[in-house]
C-alpha cells in the first residue's frame, strides 16, 4: 500500500494539474470523447451536461455506415441526454459527430467557449477475439472446507485465525480455488457468518457500499480470462440478502471484475476488458496486432444506461507499460486497470498495475491530469517510494492515497508485498518515504491485494495471491491475522461493522442417536442479532412446546436434547427475547434408540433386557446381536416394537459370554439392534451381573397415556442406590414424580426428574434403612415393591422386583 499524502497550493511545472485546483470554467463534455480510436459499434453518443432541449439538431456520419438516424432521451436527473442511433457502427469505421445547440456553450470538448456547434470524431472497435481459459472444476476437499449439518450443500473454505480481533468489526472477503465459490463474511475470530454460494461463477471484490442511503454488499461474479473478468456481472444487495440490481457492461462490453464502485445519485463505477486491434509497432509488436483497452463505464443503477466512458487506449501510450513484448497467443495487456474512485469535482483516482502508476483524470475532458510513478511521473520519486504491479489506489481524506504494492508479478521486482506510505509535496514535487508495513513472515503477491484505510486509522489489507488478511494499528502493530488454506486466496479483503438480517428463515436439523438423544443443528446463514436459539418441539407440526435454548456457538450451533418429538423447529431471539424468526418444521429422521448405559445380566438364567424404542411411523421388526470385542455373546429372538413405543429386549447370554462376564465383572460390549428396512442403532453398553434364587415374586404394569413404567425388574446397588426405568408419552416434557413400597412402606422416594418427549432414563433413588433392611433379609434376592409415577395428574404404577447387585 502507499499513502500519498497531497498538501493544498499550486502544484509544481512537472505536474500538469494540481489535484485540487477547480478549472477556470466547466467543460461540456461529449462521449465517446474525442478522438477516442476503439468505442463500440453499440455506442450512444452522450452528452453529459445538455439536457434535449438543449440540442436542436444532432448529425452522426459513418466512414462506412454512412449517415445515421437516430434519437434523443434524456438519462435523467443530473446525468444529460444520449442520442442513440438506430443503427449500430461498423467496425473499424470513424464516426463523426456534429451538434447544432439551442444557445451558445461556455465552453466545449471540441468548440470554442460560446459557439453553438459541436464537431468531434472517434474510431469504432475492430474486436479482437480472446482464447477462453479452461473451466475448473471444483470438488469437496476435506480439511480445506467446512461442513454443516443444518446447511449441507454449504461448503466455505475454512479460516484460520493467528491473531483474532473480536470487537473491531467483520471481515469481507472472496475466496477462491476453494470446492466452492462466493463471497464470504466472518468474524474477527474468524466463525463464518455469511456465504453466497455463486455456482460456477467466480466471485471477486465484495465489499459493503451504500446504495439510496442503505447498506449494500456488492460484488462481480463471472468467469476469469488471463487474469481479467469475462461473462460477468456486478450485485447489489441488501441487508436482507435480496437482490437489488444486477449490473452488466453496457455498449455490448462485459464488465471486468476488478472495480465495482457505487457512486452517489444511484450511479455505479465498473469497468471492462476489450481486446482490439491496434499498431503495436511502437512496442516490438505487429503493425495489426491485439490489445487489451481498459474501459471505465458509469452507469444508472436502475436503467443499466451508459452515462459516461473513458477509455485507457489513446489516452496512456502503449509505451507506458511494463508489459513486456507483445505475444501473438493473447493481446497485449498494456494497462491492467485494477482500481477507480471517484473523488469530488469530477476528478478520478486509477490504478494501472502493467504501467506501474497511478492517474488523476479530469471526467469532463478525460485528460490524464497527473502519473504517479512509472515511466512518466508528474512526481520525482523519493528513495523507496517505488512500486510495482501496484493495486487499489485509493485517494482518502486530505490528500491521503492509498495503494496495495506487490512487487512482484510477472516479474519480480521487489523480495516482499508491502505498504508504504508516501508524502508528495506538491511546491517541490518529491515524494518522500514515511512508512513501510510488512508481514512477518514476508508476503509476495504476484496479483490482486488490497489496502483500506479504516475510519479509526488503522490498515487492513488483503494480501491477494501472497495469501490471507492482516490489520495493522496506524503504527504499525499487527493486531489481526488469518487467511485461508494454501492455494486459496481472495483478490481483496475489508473490515466493516456489518448487521444483516435474512429474509429466509433459520435452518435446522435433527439428527437422532443411538441413545435417545436428538442433536439439533440450527443456523441462519447471514444473521448478526441471535442471541440465543430457542428449541421446539411438538407431535404435530401445528403444536409446538419449548424444549431447551442455548446461546449460539459460531455459524452452526449444536444443541443435544433429550427429546424425540415427532417434529422439531428452532426460533432465533435477540437479546430481548423476542423473536427474530423460526425454522420450518421437520420431522426427525425414523430411526431405533437404544436407552441406559447399563444393561444386568441374571447368571442363574443368563437373560438381560435392553431397552429400546422405536421412532418411524411403523412399527419395527427388530433383531440384535450383542457383541464382546469380536466376539458375539448375546443372541436375540426377533422383537416388534410399536411406533412410538420403548420395550425391553431380551437376549440370552452366551456361555463363553459367561466366562467373559465371571472374569471381568463388569464386560463392555457393543449392541446392535437391527430394523428391517430401516436404519438401525449401535452403541456400547457395560454388563453388569447379578444372581436370583426361587420364585419371583409377582410382577405387573398400569400405565397411563403420558407416563409409563418400562422395567418391571430394577437393580440397587451395594449402597443402595437404584433407578426405575421409565418413558415419558406426553405431548410435551414429563416432571416425574416417583414413590416406592413394600407393603405399605415407603423404602425410596426419588426426585422428581423431566424426562424429554419419548425419552426413556432411570429415575435414580436411594433405599432408605427400612428399604435396605427389607432387600437384604429378600428371600433369593428379590424383594416384592410397589412403584408410582406421577406426571400433572396422570399415574401409572406396577409391581416390580428389586434384586441387589455388588
Amino acid at each position: 500500500m502507499v499513502a500519498l499524502a497531497i498538501g493544498l497550493g499550486s502544484a509544481p511545472a512537472a505536474v500538469a494539474a494540481a489535484p485540487e485546483a477547480p478549472e477556470a470554467r466547466p467543460a461540456l463534455a461529449v462521449i465517446p470523447f474525442p478522438g477516442t480510436p476503439d468505442a463500440s459499434p453499440a455506442s450512444h453518443v452522450v452528452f453529459p451536461a445538455l439536457r434535449p432541449s438543449e440540442l436542436r439538431t444532432v448529425t452522426v456520419s459513418g466512414t462506412r455506415t454512412g449517415l445515421h438516424t437516430g434519437r434523443l432521451t434524456a438519462l435523467g436527473t443530473g446525468a444529460g441526454t444520449a442520442w442513440v442511433p438506430a443503427h449500430r457502427f461498423a467496425s473499424g469505421e470513424k464516426v463523426t459527430v456534429t451538434a447544432v445547440l439551442s444557445s451558445p456553450a461556455a465552453g466545449t470538448a471540441s468548440g470554442d467557449p460560446g459557439s453553438t456547434r459541436l464537431r468531434f470524431s472517434f474510431g469504432v472497435i475492430r474486436p479482437s477475439a480472446e482464447p477462453a481459459a479452461p473451466t475448473a472444476h471444483l470438488a469437496h476437499v476435506s480439511g480445506r472446507s467446512q461442513a454443516f449439518r443444518s446447511v449441507p450443500d454449504l461448503h466455505p473454505p475454512i479460516v484460520t485465525m493467528t491473531r483474532s480481533d473480536p470487537g473491531g468489526g467483520d471481515i469481507f472477503a472472496t475466496p477462491v480455488n476453494g470446492s466452492q465459490r462466493g463471497p464470504m463474511i466472518v468474524d474477527g475470530r474468524g466463525q463464518l457468518i455469511w456465504y453466497h454460494r455463486t455456482g460456477r461463477d467466480t466471485t471477486f471484490n465484495f465489499e459493503k457500499q451504500e446504495y439510496r442511503g442503505r447498506p449494500v454488499l456488492t460484488w462481480w461474479q463471472g468467469h476469469v480470462v488471463h487474469g481479467h473478468g469475462a461473462e460477468g456481472q456486478d450485485v447489489i444487495m441488501d441487508s436482507s440478502y435480496r437482490t437489488v440490481a444486477v449490473l452488466r457492461a453496457g455498449n455490448g462490453y462485459s464488465s471486468d471484475l476488478h472495480e465495482f464502485q457505487l457512486a452517489p445519485h444511484g450511479r455505479a463505477l465498473i469497468d471492462a476488458y476489450v481486446p482490439v486491434h491496434a499498431n503495436l509497432s511502437s512496442v516490438g509488436g505487429p503493425s495489426n496486432g491485439r490489445v487489451l483497452d481498459c474501459v471505465i463505464q458509469e452507469l444508472d443503477v436502475r436503467t443499466g444506461r451508459v452515462l459516461w466512458e473513458w477509455h485507457a487506449l489513446g489516452h496512456v501510450p502503449l509505451s507506458a507499460s511494463y508489459g513486456g513484448v507483445p505475444s501473438d497467443q493473447t493481446p497485449f495487456d498494456f494497462f491492467h486497470l485494477n482500481s477507480i474512485q471517484q473523488l469530488s469535482g469530477n476528478r478520478l483516482i486509477i490504478s494501472g498495475r502493467n504501467t506501474w502508476s497511478v492517474y488523476m483524470l479530469d471526467e469532463r475532458t478525460g485528460r490524464v491530469l497527473w502519473t504517479l510513478g512509472g515511466k512518466d511521473s508528474s512526481w520525482r520519486m523519493g528513495s523507496g517510494t517505488n512500486f510495482e504491479w501496484q493495486h487499489d489506489a485509493r485517494l482518502h481524506r486530505r490528500g491521503l492515497l492509498t495503494v496495495f504494492d506487490d512487487g512482484a508479478g510477472p516479474s519480480e521486482e521487489e523480495s516482499e508485498s508491502s505498504v508504504k506510505e508516501l508524502f508528495v509535496n506538491v511546491n517541490s514535487g518529491l515524494v518522500s518515504l514515511v512508512k513501510r508495513f510488512t508481514h512477518s513472515p514476508p508476503k509476495l503477491a504476484g496479483s490482486q491485494g488490497n489496502a483500506d484505510l479504516m475510519t479509526n486509522g488503522n490498515v487492513m489489507i488483503g494480501w491477494g495471491s501472497g495469501g490471507g488478511f492482516s490489520e495493522y494499528t496506524a503504527g504499525g502493530r499487527e493486531i489481526l491475522d488469518g487467511g485461508f488454506p494454501i492455494g486459496i486466496n481472495s483478490y481483496r479483503a475489508y473490515r466493516y461493522g456489518w448487521t444483516g438480517h435474512p429474509a429466509r428463515p433459520p435452518a435446522l436439523a435433527a439428527v437422532p442417536a443411538a441413545d435417545g438423544s436428538v442433536k439439533v443443528y440450527a443456523s441462519w446463514n447471514g444473521d448478526t442479532k441471535v442471541a440465543s436459539w430457542e428449541i421446539l418441539g411438538g407431535a404435530t407440526r401445528q403444536k409446538l412446546f419449548r424444549v431447551t435454548a442455548r446461546r449460539p456457538h459460531g455459524f452452526e450451533t449444536a444443541i443435544q436434547v433429550h427429546n424425540e418429538p415427532r417434529f422439531f423447529a428452532v426460533r432465533a431471539l435477540d437479546t430481548h427475547g423476542q423473536t427474530l424468526g423460526q425454522s420450518l418444521n421437520i420431522p426427525l429422521p425414523s430411526h431405533v434408540a437404544i436407552f441406559g448405559a447399563t444393561a444386568f445380566v441374571n447368571t442363574s438364567t443368563r437373560l438381560a433386557g435392553i431397552p429400546v424404542a422405536c421412532f418411524a411411523p411403523t412399527a419395527c421388526h427388530l433383531t440384535m446381536r450383542v457383541m464382546a470385542g469380536n466376539s458375539a455373546i448375546g443372541p436375540a429372538h426377533p422383537a416388534t416394537v410399536q411406533p412410538g413405543s420403548i420395550v425391553l429386549v431380551a437376549f440370552q447370554l452366551s456361555p463363553a459370554g459367561v466366562q467373559k462376564l465371571g472374569r471381568a465383572r463388569r464386560l463392555k460390549v457393543q449392541v446392535g439392534v437391527r430394523r428391517a428396512g430401516g436404519p438401525g442403532s449401535s452403541r456400547q453398553l457395560m454388563l453388569v451381573p447379578y444372581s436370583t434364587s426361587g420364585p419371583s415374586p409377582a410382577q405387573s404394569v398400569s400405565q397411563a397415556r403420558s407416563i409409563q413404567l418400562v422395567g418391571t425388574r430394577e437393580l440397587v446397588s451395594s449402597r443402595h442406590t437404584g433407578g426405575i426405568l421409565a418413558a415419558c408419552y406426553g405431548p410435551a416434557p414429563c416432571l416425574v414424580g416417583a414413590k416406592i413400597f413394600a407393603g405399605h412402606t415407603v423404602i425410596a422416594s426419588p426426585d422428581p426428574r423431566y424426562l424429554g418427549v419419548g425419552e426413556a432414563a432411570y429415575l435414580p433413588f436411594k433405599l432408605n434403612p427400612a428399604g435396605q433392611t427389607m432387600l437384604a433379609n429378600a428371600s433369593g434376592n428379590q424383594l416384592g415393591a410397589q412403584v408410582t409415577l406421577t406426571n400433572a395428574g396422570s399415574v401409572a404404577s406396577g409391581q416390580v422386583v428389586l434384586s441387589r447387585y455388588s
